[in-house]
């Protein structure tokens, strides 16, 4: 199998990147925004930022992209002589006009029922999005990445870029995955995987799509970092790989869908892979940090790739998290949990924080003489990096100083 690029120079991704979502921006360039993305790239510790939109934020006429949001995280990060990297969300965030015959590239779409497990108040919904393997929805893709970086040329920012995140295989956020079935969660009645049988859905299907989405990354963007982030635990439907392929009640088999996936990024992108997991936290009940996902651990080291995380979001605009037990608005002071689930998150302290940070970076089991596998790079979210300065600032020491082997 050729590689899309063999060993090519990148940069240097180590270090904190603020995770710059429309939330975050100000009031001035979108409505309901908190302005807290400026406070917190300007942070001790803080070295670039996660510019993460969906595509529909960035173009709803087909044609015409509109580039403001990503201009103002882009140009706030040069303008600090911070680096950045981007995450454009496809799935559910596919402009209508991708699928559009007309008026667009007439690209096939299908509607599933999906709930978000574990978010409180979560409810089922149906997301129409792209079949992952169709060849006009490739097109229109590549259409974008070409349009961006010819936007960052064109700005002269492409050298403050160190990473992409490779999207294309979405759900609703920029993590690699596919509907998988809910039926009878919270109101999701039908079953996505006969949807996916009748679409003619099998792991082969998607190994080709994704092989294509890869290099069509790496054709684009030779000379960068490609990151993927996982969900190692049903991110994929159950199908046999047998030929034909069919629906299984085996629950391994979407989660080695993940791990094949992941192994063939890192045959087809060597030296240039980072693979990450959206949802880092400890549970100080034990007493002690325990280690991160293994599973991420595990795929990332077969596949020779960088490793890095994002931290959870279980605290943002949720009431468990906040002294008086009242809802917060949108300019919340914390994001991440330290420890409890999604549905019942225990407050992060100064000290649980950075216990979950280090837990991060130096994994339990993979470091020592014999196993030393350390996270390059973090993800951490605005109102955290202002709130938990001190942790934060050890971290990018641990990451940029001490930090992991190249």
């Amino acid at each position: 199998m050729a590689a899309v690029a063999q060993e090519a120079t990148v940069p240097d991704v180590a270090g904190i990147y603020v995770n710059g979502q429309l939330n975050v921006l100000p009031p001035t360039v979108v409505k309901g925004g908190n302005g807290k993305l400026a406070q917190a790239i300007g942070a001790s510790g803080v070295d670039g930022v996660l510019i993460d939109l969906n595509w529909t934020d960035l173009s709803s006429v087909y044609g015409q992209y509109d580039w403001t949001y990503l201009d103002y995280m882009a140009g706030l990060a040069v303008a600090k002589n911070k680096k950045f990297e981007i995450a454009i969300i496809t799935g559910n965030s596919t402009p209508a006009w991708v699928f559009d015959q007309e008026n667009g590239y007439g690209a096939q779409s299908a509607t599933f029922q999906y709930i978000q497990g574990g978010k409180i108040g979560a409810t089922c919904q149906s997301l129409t999005i792209p079949l992952p393997w169709d060849q006009n929805y490739h097109k229109a893709f590549a259409d974008l990445l070409r349009r961006l970086k010819q936007h960052l040329q064109q700005n002269n920012w492409y050298e403050n870029l160190t990473m992409l995140r490779i999207t294309g295989i979405n759900t609703l956020t920029d993590e690699l995955r596919l509907p998988a079935d809910n039926t009878g969660k919270n109101g999701c009645e039908a079953n996505n995987l006969n949807t996916w049988q009748k679409l003619g859905y099998s792991p082969d299907r998607v190994r080709v799509a994704w092989r294509q989405i890869l290099r069509i990354y790496g054709r684009i963007f030779p000379e960068k970092v490609f990151n993927v982030a996982l969900i190692t635990d049903g991110g994929f439907p159950n199908f046999t790989f047998t030929k034909p392929s069919k629906p299984s009640s085996d629950t391994t088999l979407g989660n080695n869908m993940t791990t094949q996936l992941v192994k063939i990024a890192g045959q087809l992108l060597p030296g240039q892979l980072a693979i990450q997991s959206n949802g880092l936290t400890i549970y100080p009940k034990s007493g002690t940090a325990q280690s991160p996902d293994p599973a991420t651990i595990k795929d990332a080291r077969k596949a020779n790739a960088i490793l890095g995380w994002q931290t959870n979001e279980w605290c943002y605009l949720t009431a468990a998290c906040t002294p008086t037990g009242a809802k917060p608005t949108n300019d919340t002071t914390l994001s991440a949990g330290c420890g409890g689930t999604r549905s019942a998150p225990i407050t992060c302290t100064n000290s649980t924080y950075s216990a979950m940070l280090t837990s991060g970076i130096y994994p339990a089991g993979t470091t020592g003489a014999t196993k030393p596998f350390q996270a390059q790079y973090l993800e951490l979210f605005a109102p955290d990096i202002l709130v938990f300065s001190a942790a934060v600032m050890q971290a990018h020491n641990e990451l940029t100083v001490s930090g992991a082997p190249p």
